[in-house]
């Protein structure tokens, strides 16, 4: 028994990993976010000028959904399926790109768009416009403050019990 003392274990790879899987499984329920405003104190400068600016034009002047088809017709029938959902405060007039392949609107959310309010109400636009652009052969595309939250979080954090099976398995 070389350089074991008496009484004491040998622990394998597989306990290693076992011990270790089960420290990390809190974390792979964590809910994490890309919410700007939430991680400012309420006393903060700019979170009170955004909440004085949410408070004046609106929960979503801040961040408004961008509705990007490739046709002005398609993008009309878009505009006025999302005005009529709920969540939507209003879309603004079309406005085409400078070589007059896309055509762009603004949808204003009736919430604050970092909220989860503003998530469901990016679901409900992208599902009704989908189908029509489908329909007409073009593309639809949804931005924005609301819709780059989205794609951060699933990006970073859709995928983060295979950074901890990477991590785990570097550290064995």
């Amino acid at each position: 028994s070389r350089g074991r003392s008496r009484g004491e274990v040998p622990v394998t790879g597989v306990q290693t990993w076992a011990l270790a899987i089960v420290r990390a499984w809190p974390t792979l329920g964590s809910k994490t976010g890309e919410r700007a405003k939430e991680q400012m104190p309420p006393t903060e400068e700019v979170r009170l000028a955004t909440d004085e600016a949410q408070r004046l034009a609106g929960q979503g002047s801040t961040g408004p959904v961008q509705l990007i088809a490739s046709g002005k017709g398609t993008l009309d029938r878009i505009s006025t399926a999302v005005r009529g959902l709920p969540g939507v405060a209003s879309v603004g007039a079309p406005i085409r790109n400078s070589d007059g392949s896309l055509y762009e609107a603004d949808a204003l959310l009736a919430s604050d768009p970092e909220s989860n309010e503003a998530r469901q109400t990016l679901k409900r636009i992208v599902a009704a416009a989908q189908p029509i652009a489908a329909a007409d052969g073009a593309t639809f595309l949804a931005g924005g403050a609301t819709a780059y939250g989205r794609d951060t979080e699933h990006a970073i954090f859709g995928s983060l019990w295979k950074m901890i099976v990477f991590i785990l398995t570097l550290s064995m």
